[in-house]
């Protein structure tokens, strides 16, 4: 359920993008994944070697645990990658980690996203950098860390 105004179209990045259509403020819950369908790491490895819905839509929730939202296409599933994101998504919320102009393209390091057993490795498009994922642990603290500095930044923030 994507709880800010946003629209996919065509992407720099890669094809499709999702962008504000309002400002966000840093801080602002954007989405929070509402029919969750929980797998372990294995099962995603096996189903998301294959084209479809479930490649385009599964990322790791916590661990060795990936989910995707059911129901169809959400704008979560058009996210394009960046080394340098302006979104977090963590345990089935995505969070503005920094303010976004109306107009500009939600991004989120989908080196959190995968492991690197679970990820078909690629060149990010702007830096080259490999996105290969990382390991579960890292994952969490990479999440925490950001969580943390963005409480750091916002001592007003309450979490809504």
């Amino acid at each position: 359920m994507w709880l800010v105004k946003a629209e996919i179209r065509e992407s720099a990045i890669d094809r499709c993008g999702v962008f504000a259509t309002e400002p966000i403020r840093a801080g602002q819950i954007l989405s929070v994944w509402r029919r969750l369908r929980i797998m372990p790491e294995e099962h995603y490895n096996d189903r998301c070697r294959e084209p479809g819905e479930l490649r385009r839509s599964c990322v790791r929730l916590i661990g060795r645990h990936y989910a995707h939202e059911e129901g169809g296409s959400h704008p979560d599933d058009f996210m394009n990658h960046s080394p340098h994101p302006n979104v977090l998504y963590h345990l089935g919320v995505m969070i503005a980690l920094t303010d976004v102009s109306d107009g500009e393209e939600l991004t989120v390091d989908y080196n959190n996203y995968f492991s690197a057993d679970s990820c078909e490795p690629f060149a990010d498009r702007t830096t080259g950098t490999r996105v290969e994922g990382v390991s579960p642990r890292d994952a969490l603290m990479r999440a925490c860390e950001s969580m943390l500095a963005l409480l750091r930044a916002n001592p007003a923030w309450d979490g809504t």
